[in-house]
């Protein structure tokens, strides 16, 4: 999600110089305008700009992140054990312990099991059921960390995929009240026990 953002970013950088530039991005525009010899609507730059300053103010209170942060967490065999990465690290979680850090980057990489695992894994199946949280705690915070960065964008996305799949077109009558509770259940990592719910129902026989 990090990298998405950036990229998002770095988009919007590039879309505001091209059109007050070539346009390249912008074909239909630039055929526009030189068709009728005409110069863009100053609104479009203006639109453009504030798209990006919108954007930026977002997010500005997320972490930088270092290339060599990232690529610890997807490919944790590739980084140095001492390079100004893990003093990076250090600033964005307070908390770890550099000099131990280290040690387990070096463990980690000479531990043929945990390479072995990681080219079957996810990114973050291997982080959170893979590797060991004792012997890994420094390693294990870092990675973490990046992986819940943005945690409201998928529960946000989780909630939406379920009301799709609640409100569909066979059930297009279905009130916001009664969408709400089946959101709810959808949802909830609650799991109620049937069995002791039953006990307390007593049935009613006709005589």
């Amino acid at each position: 999600m990090y990298e998405a953002i950036e990229a998002f970013r770095s988009k919007l950088h590039l879309l505001e110089r091209d059109i007050h530039g070539r346009r390249l991005h912008f074909p239909h525009l630039r055929e526009h305008c030189e068709k009728n010899k005409m110069q863009e609507d100053p609104a479009m730059k203006d639109f453009v700009s504030r798209l990006a300053e919108n954007f930026k103010e977002r997010f500005e209170s997320s972490p930088k992140l270092s290339a060599d942060i990232l690529l610890f967490v997807r490919q944790p065999f590739s980084v140095s054990t001492d390079g100004q990465w893990t003093a990076d690290a250090k600033k964005l979680v307070p908390s770890i312990d550099e000099a131990a850090l280290q040690m387990e980057i070096l463990a980690m990489g000479t531990s043929d099991l945990l390479k072995a695992q990681h080219k079957d894994a996810l990114v973050s199946d291997f982080w959170i059921n893979v590797v060991p949280q004792a012997r890994f705690k420094n390693t294990r915070d870092i990675a973490m960390l990046l992986l819940t960065m943005f945690p409201s964008t998928y529960i946000c996305e989780s909630a939406f995929s379920s009301m799709n799949a609640i409100k569909s077109q066979d059930r297009n009558r279905l009130s916001d009240s009664h969408l709400g509770q089946c959101l709810r259940i959808a949802t909830t990592e609650y799991k109620p026990d049937i069995r002791k719910v039953a006990s307390f129902r007593h049935s009613h026989f006709s005589h």
